[in-house]
């Protein structure tokens, strides 16, 4: 009989443990919908601000206001409707880009971390500070017809050629995820990441140490890497042909070029301006264009007696690449180079995207509302947004880079135009073999030219 009791007792108590653990949890429910509903809405609120913000810079900072009127201004409502239901900013990006696209104008993106121009964009711009380097691979996928997990290219040197990526390959996990960004690449904690790849029917795991850089310091380090020298027999001497890729301008790219030509002794140049990005400027080829008459050697002796000569000028045959994936900055090189009648070209005509893009970057709010020829209402929104991001930790960065001028070089606008080789081998199906021909096609100008010259 006490047994019983003893039993009846303990049921009675582990009833009524049940029934205040009950109690607890579906008195909290509540609380957890009612934040997960707010999260939702700060969320929603977050991407409408957004998309707000997107169409309001566009209105007045693309530089083609006609186009505004006719491709951009009868699509904003169903834009931001699209934005109200997005999932994440993954989902609105993909809203705004085609909307963005509409506009037929290069150097219109919305971008994410989701996406390697974001950071390189960001790095190129120096709005990332210097002492916050991120870990990087090395390469880029996707893009210009490629599916989004073909790799485009590899940074000579970099982590990803270290691993034995190659272009052309086809990524099919990251670290075991079959659905993956470039997010997934950008390792900020150094460990290696494995990567899946299929090439040639083949299938094979790369492991990738990322590199802690800044990611332009990565494409300026791979000019450097780049730069070979070839050897070929030609009037019966043996010739020295240089190569070097230069996979992004501007002046820091201007001074490791200049670098390389000044202190080696070659015969000719192969310049590649293929893949990449733009960011040049015309000045970045100066000294292929110097002469000595107006810029002599320097010598310069020490104690020792030892000379040594700096120069200041590259006077030899140049023969430059060029492909539909030569962009912005690089056009203007490429058409320069061709008009002066400096440099053979060869390969594809470039894609046509020339006129000057500004980033603007959610780290840099602030500074953007600054600026005095601003409306009040872009003023407003950019302080709406400012604040979403100064009191909500979780959201991510989102940057617009946009078309805010006209790029006219000697009177002549390139942009739907590119620059068209003097020898055209086509690569429409991004083939590393034409790739090579292309090349190879290259050399032998050189040659030629070092014999005729």
């Amino acid at each position: 009989m006490a047994i019983k009791t003893s039993q009846t007792s303990s049921l009675t108590i582990y009833r009524s443990g049940l029934c205040i653990l009950l109690f607890v949890l579906l008195g909290s429910l509540p609380a957890a919908l009612s934040k997960v509903a707010e999260e939702k809405l700060d969320q929603t609120d977050n991407l409408l601000a957004i998309s707000d913000l997107v169409d309001c810079l566009v209105r007045e900072k693309f530089v083609f206001k006609s186009l505004i009127e006719e491709r951009w201004l009868p699509f904003t409502k169903t834009m931001k409707l699209e934005a109200q239901s997005a999932y994440g900013m993954r989902d609105l990006s993909k809203i705004i880009n085609h909307s963005l696209e509409r506009l037929k104008t290069s150097h219109c993106r919305f971008l994410t971390e989701d996406d390697e121009a974001f950071y390189f964009l960001r790095s190129l711009f120096q709005l990332v500070d210097k002492d916050s380097q991120t870990y990087f691979c090395g390469f880029a996928t996707g893009g210009y017809g490629r599916p989004d997990g073909t790799v485009r290219y590899v940074l000579n040197g970099g982590p990803a050629e270290r691993a034995g990526l190659s272009a052309g390959d086809q990524i099919i996990a990251v670290d075991g995820q079959t659905s993956w960004t470039y997010k997934n690449l950008v390792n900020r904690t150094g460990h290696a990441i494995l990567v899946r790849i299929k090439r040639n029917s083949l299938e094979k795991t790369l492991s990738i140490l990322p590199l802690k850089t800044d990611l332009y310091e990565l494409y300026l380090q791979a000019l450097e890497n780049s730069f070979r020298i070839h050897e070929r027999l030609a009037g019966g001497r043996i010739v020295k042909i240089g190569y070097v890729h230069i996979f992004a301008g501007g002046s820091a790219s201007k001074e490791r070029l200049e670098d390389l030509l000044m202190n080696t002794e070659l015969d000719a140049l192969v310049l590649d301006l293929r893949q990449g990005y733009g960011g040049a400027n015309t000045t970045d080829l100066d000294c292929v264009f110097r002469s000595k008459e107006y810029h002599p050697d320097l010598e310069y002796r020490g104690r020792d007696g030892q000379a040594k000569k700096r120069s200041f000028c590259f006077n030899k045959p140049i023969v430059t690449l060029i492909d539909s994936e030569t962009t912005s900055g690089k056009e203007l090189l490429a058409h320069v180079l061709k008009n002066s009648k400096r440099s053979f070209l060869v390969g594809e005509q470039t894609a046509g995207a020339a006129v000057a893009g500004r980033l603007f970057d959610s780290a840099n709010l602030k500074a953007i509302g600054s600026e005095e020829d601003i409306s009040s209402e872009l003023r407003a929104i950019l302080l709406k947004t400012e604040n979403h991001y100064a009191t909500r930790r979780k959201l991510e960065p989102f940057a617009l880079y946009l078309a805010v001028s006209t790029c006219l070089i000697g009177g002549v606008s390139l942009e739907g135009e590119g620059v068209k080789p003097d020898l055209e081998i086509r690569n429409p199906m991004k083939s590393n073999e034409v790739y090579q021909r292309q090349l190879d096609s290259a050399l032998e100008q050189a040659t030629k030219a070092v014999i005729t010259n």
